[in-house]
C-alpha cells in the first residue's frame, strides 16, 4: 500500500511529510511554553483588525490573517496568514506584538490612549509601532531624530510632503 511512497522518485513527497511531522511536533510544544491559548471557536477582540503581526516583519507590509491560524494572546484574538507565521509568533510573542498594546505610539508617548490604524506603522530596532494616522507617524519620527524643536503645547507644525507620504513600510 505505501511501497511507492518510499521510492527515490518521491523525494519531494518524503521531504514534505518529514516537514509536516516536524512542524506538527513543534507547534504543540511551543504552545505549551508560550503565554498563549490555541483558539477553538473562542470569541474576543481581534488584534490588529485581523491583520497578521508577522507579515509586518517578514513581508514588510500588513497582510490579512485567517481565523484558521489564530490564537489568544493578552486577551485578544490574533490571526495569522499561515501556520508557519503563527508558530514563529509563538516562539516570542513579546518580540512580534506591537508596542503599547497596539495603541498609537505617538499618543502613548504623550500619556494618552488612542486607537491606532494598523495600516500606519513603523518597525524600528526590531519592534513594531502603530500610529493613528500618517501625521502622528511623521511627528513621532521627527521627535525620534531630534528634529522636533517646538514646545509640546504649541500648535502642530505643518507636515511636510515627504512626511505626508510616509506609510511606515520601511525599517531602521
Amino acid at each position: 500500500m505505501f511501497g511507492g511512497l518510499f521510492r527515490p522518485h518521491n523525494i519531494a513527497l518524503k521531504a514534505a511529510a518529514v516537514a509536516f511531522v516536524a512542524l506538527s511536533c513543534l507547534v504543540p510544544r511551543l504552545a505549551m511554553t508560550a503565554p498563549v491559548q490555541a483558539m477553538a471557536g473562542d470569541d474576543g477582540p481581534i488584534a490588529l483588525g485581523g491583520l497578521d503581526p508577522m507579515a509586518y516583519f517578514l513581508n514588510h507590509k500588513p497582510l490579512k490573517g485567517s481565523p484558521f491560524f489564530s490564537l489568544r494572546y493578552k486577551g485578544q484574538v490574533w490571526n495569522f496568514s499561515s501556520v508557519l507565521y503563527r508558530a514563529t509568533f509563538l516562539v516570542d510573542p513579546e518580540k512580534f506584538a506591537p508596542q503599547h498594546d497596539g495603541l498609537c505610539t505617538e499618543a502613548a508617548d504623550r500619556g494618552e490612549s488612542r486607537r491606532a490604524d494598523p495600516n500606519v506603522w513603523k518597525i524600528r530596532d526590531g519592534k513594531l509601532y502603530l500610529f493613528h494616522d500618517r501625521a502622528a507617524l511623521a511627528a513621532w519620527l521627527r521627535r525620534q531624530t531630534g528634529r522636533d524643536s517646538k514646545p509640546a503645547d504649541s500648535p502642530a507644525a505643518p507636515v511636510s510632503e515627504a512626511a505626508r507620504n510616509t506609510q511606515g513600510s520601511h525599517r531602521e
